[in-house]
């Protein structure tokens, strides 16, 4: 038997870039996609956010931009037609991995809810399972139920499309289906409650009956033939996770995003330490921030420098640090206690403060919490958010509640709030920005922040960067030199880097081969 690594996203012969993680990994019969992100780079090159693949060519775009590799039988099938992979059959990539009986690939190993890590599910056969986390599973449900309900945003249920009298892809009237996943139980994960349950198989706006429920798979210890472990690690994004798979050639580690002096860096050392004594044939990891030249930035720090900051401050305060990222929230929850004033977080990250109590089934509750209050811009009307002005009648606040006490507020809000200044009049108040996981989208968050700035100057703020790099969010390239020494595996693959020439100068000497991955080639771990 033999086992091959092969990339198709990561890393590529036209871009080196951060994010879009799509790593195939073979042995014997078995197929395991490691990660299956949206290739940020790639899509920031040929499209931007108000100009997207177009929905109703199903997965052409994708595919003639490679954004998608040219893999037949991998994705949905109603999303293609039998003449589309006449166009791609002679790419230099193509491959047929549609099997009899079974699924093309046994298992997607999901590491984290980010889009450059999961982004891209949404196109993957219906009868592929995900495996994951709880909360990154929980995260990606809630992430759809926010979202408009397009093809891309379908992370766990699909609304099945057909062939229209134009020959183009519509949404079919009728049944939801749900999408196959397995809630791998990590150190100090618990099984889903009922309640978690309940949530999981419910779409705001749907009546039981309209979704054709998946059965989820549970804990399971196998994908394919191969034992599967899951650890949970440190990250700005909850529920983040790594992998070990036991293959032919040996244990195979892999690493979406970690950081080791996070809160929670004690669950990181520890699973360093546990695959160390794997002695694995191979470690995948992230290099987001290798051959950077920043400096690191602890979490307690910020935290510090913005307590100061809105302790001297007299009047609005605005901080953005982010969607759906709890540590931040906490922080500044605690800031909004020593000063006294309140945390006004917006209706997303309500919803998802709720789900982190349905997947844990730990931590308080938006309704539990003195001191957070729920912003209602008075957008056109969801049921989701209908929802939640329901559930959280006497937390939500508006426009006219905040400008009349400026003072007693801190507003969690980012760029896509802004257009509620206007109501606010947040005149020579106070912006603060931390980095966070969407700065990894390089050129969208360059423009984001000059448009957020023509935002502020308008209204004569002061903006203060909080943690402008990726320090925070990230391991140093000190750091990971230093965990990749520690697990020492006979391979290295360096992923979602920009430098991957940074383990080659920093291992030389070292008994660790370090294999820089090119697009579609695959590795041969012997």
């Amino acid at each position: 038997m033999a086992t091959f690594l092969t990339p198709y996203g990561g890393t590529g012969k036209t871009f080196n870039h951060n994010g879009g993680n799509q790593l195939l990994l073979e042995d014997d019969d078995t197929r395991i996609f490691l990660d299956f992100g949206s290739r940020v780079a790639e899509s920031e090159f040929y499209f931007n956010q108000s100009f997207q693949p177009r929905p109703n060519r199903g997965l052409l775009d994708y595919l003639s931009f490679n954004l998608l590799p040219p893999l037949e039988g991998l994705y949905r099938d109603d999303l293609s037609v039998p003449s589309l992979w006449e166009k791609f059959r002679e790419h230099e990539h193509y491959r047929l991995l549609a099997r009899k009986g079974r699924p093309p690939v046994d298992a997607v190993l999901l590491t984290q809810s980010h889009i450059g890590h999961g982004g891209f599910i949404p196109f993957l056969h219906q009868s592929i399972p995900i495996y994951s986390s709880v909360m990154t599973g929980f995260l990606n449900k809630i992430t759809q139920d926010i979202s408009l309900q397009e093809v891309q945003n379908e992370l766990v249920y699909m609304t099945p499309h057909q062939i229209d009298s134009r020959g183009l892809f519509a949404p079919k009237d009728g049944l939801k289906a749900q999408r196959r996943y397995a809630f791998l139980q990590g150190q100090g994960d618990v099984t889903p409650s009922k309640q978690a349950i309940t949530f999981w198989n419910s779409i705001p706006g749907m009546q039981e009956g309209e979704l054709v429920k998946t059965e989820l798979l549970g804990d399971t210890n196998l994908a394919g033939s191969l034992p599967v472990h899951i650890y949970p690690i440190d990250h700005s994004v909850v529920g983040a996770s790594a992998y070990s798979i036991q293959t032919s050639a040996g244990w195979v580690v892999y690493i979406g995003d970690i950081r080791r002096g996070g809160q929670m860096a004690g669950i990181t050392e520890e699973f360093i330490d546990k695959v160390s004594k794997l002695k694995p044939i191979a470690l995948v990891t992230e290099g987001t921030r290798a051959g950077l030249d920043d400096k690191d930035e602890l979490e307690s720090h910020l935290r510090d420098r913005a307590l100061e900051i809105v302790a001297d401050c007299d009047s609005y305060v605005i901080a953005d640090f982010g969607k759906f990222n709890f540590e931040r929230i906490r922080a500044f929850w605690e800031i909004a206690q020593l000063t006294k004033r309140r945390l006004v977080i917006t209706m997303e990250d309500a919803y998802f403060i709720e789900a982190v109590h349905h997947a844990w089934f730990t931590g308080p509750r938006v309704r539990d919490i003195d001191d957070i209050v729920v912003y209602d811009a008075g957008n056109q009307e969801s049921v989701w958010e209908n929802q939640i002005r329901e559930e959280l009648s006497e937390k939500i606040v508006t426009a006219i509640d905040v400008k009349r006490k400026s003072r007693d507020y801190i507003l969690g809000f980012g760029l896509s709030e802004s257009h509620n200044f206007t109501d606010l009049e947040p005149w020579h108040g106070v912006y603060l920005r931390m980095s966070h996981n969407d700065d990894t989208n390089v050129g969208e968050s360059r423009l984001n922040s000059e448009q957020m700035d023509r935002w502020l100057l308008r209204f004569d703020m002061t903006k203060i960067d909080l943690g402008t790099s990726l320090a925070s969010v990230h391991s140093s390239g000190d750091e990971l030199i230093d965990m990749v020494r520690h697990i020492n595996p006979r391979y290295l693959v360096p992923v979602h880097t920009s430098h991957p020439e940074y383990f080659l100068e920093n291992l030389r000497g070292s008994s660790i081969d370090v294999n820089i991955p090119v697009y579609g080639s695959s590795l041969n771990l012997e």
